[in-house]
């Protein structure tokens, strides 16, 4: 059986450096990250 890594995505922008804004999750940020990276899937296919 094999295993397809599918990626993370984050529940808001913000990483080590930049801090959290917001609420805890962040359902518009979540959408937009999975549009950018459906749109990079079809392009590289």
């Amino acid at each position: 059986m094999s295993v397809e890594f599918i990626g993370y995505v984050s529940h808001q922008k913000a990483s080590e450096i930049h801090l959290a804004k917001g609420p805890a999750v962040n359902p518009p940020w979540i959408a937009a990250v999975a549009k950018e990276d459906g749109a990079q899937r079809a392009a590289a296919a």
